[in-house]
This record gives structure tokens, sequence and C-alpha cells, in this order.
């Protein structure tokens, strides 16, 4: 029962953002995951700053009662995606050409590779949010946008989207039941 609930939630926003149905198709849920495997891996991936900045925000909060080497850690490696959304509003409202915007973005490529490519954090914390970083950056997923300004640094807009879907959900009490009203 719960399967086929979550089932019709994702087959309600994939029809919503889509406009597909998934589940009036033939693709089982195997052939589905194939399928998606096979033509996300090629599809140039963006990861949201938004929530890297507060990841690193959340790191910084909790280690600021530990000095040492990399003390500040969290706050400038925030800083750094925070400038990479600032220069990407300025490019897309005409504030600098695409000639700056990509020294700039060079720029801001050199300071987090100096972030990142260091000696490793004594704190847990700090050493998982650069280590995860790290494999994002060698998979190019931090800086597709200062190399195409039509790619947004966040992912604002679709979760802005997705926003109607997950608030009539909410309205219409889930599925009208304790379980549901869980989830």
């Amino acid at each position: 029962m719960r399967t086929r609930r979550t089932a019709s939630y994702l087959n309600s926003a994939v029809n919503f953002c889509l406009g597909t149905d998934i589940l009036s198709s033939s693709v089982n849920h195997t052939e589905l995951t194939l399928h998606q495997t096979l033509t996300t891996s090629k599809v140039k991936q963006q990861k949201c700053l938004a929530h890297l900045i507060r990841n690193a925000d959340e790191v910084a909060a909790g280690e600021q009662s530990r000095p040492g080497r990399g003390e500040g850690y969290g706050q400038r490696v925030a800083q750094v995606f925070r400038d990479g959304i600032r220069l990407h509003r300025d490019v897309t409202m005409g504030g600098c050409t695409r000639e700056e915007y990509a020294q700039q973005g060079e720029g801001l490529t050199l300071r987090l590779d100096t972030l990142l490519n260091r000696a490793p954090l004594k704190s847990k914390a700090k050493e998982r949010l650069r280590l995860g970083l790290l494999k994002q950056h060698v998979l190019d997923r931090l800086w597709p946008f200062l190399k195409d300004p039509d790619i947004p640094p966040t992912n604002n807009a679709a979760e802005r989207s997705l926003r109607t879907v997950v608030m009539s959900r909410k309205v219409s009490q889930c599925s009208k039941n304790a379980l549901g009203a869980q989830t």
C-alpha cells in the first residue's frame, strides 16, 4: 500500500513537471531506473550552491569553538560559493561582460582549489565537507554555471515549481490517515 501511494506521489510530480504519466506507461521500475541512470550520466550536473552554502555554514557553526589550522574553513568555503552566486547575478543583470565573468570565475576556481587541495583537516565535520566538495569538484559539478551563464547556480526555480505539488499534498491531508500524515 505504501509503495503504491509513494509511486502515486512520484507520478503526480513527474506528470506536473514533465507532462508525462509514468505509471500508465509500460515501463517498470527497473527499466525506469536504468533509463534514468543512462540518461543522467551524460547530463552535466550543477550542484545547488545554496545547499552547499547551508552545509558549509552548518559546519562552521558547529566548529566555532575549535581553534586550529582549519579555523573558519566552513565560512571561507561558504564565502566562495556566495561570491559565485553574486557573480552569476552580475552577469545576468548586465553588471559585467562575459569576459569579466570568465576572468572572475577563474579566480573563484583558484580560491576553491586552494581550500580543497590542502592537508586533511583534524575536525571530522570539516574534513567530510572538504572531501565531499572535492569529489563534486573533480566530477565538475560545482562550477558549470561559470562556463555557461545560462545555467543557474541554484535549484531555487525547480524547487519553487514543485512547491505547488507539495502544498496540495499537505492541504489534502496527505492520504487522510495517520500513516499518510507522518510522511
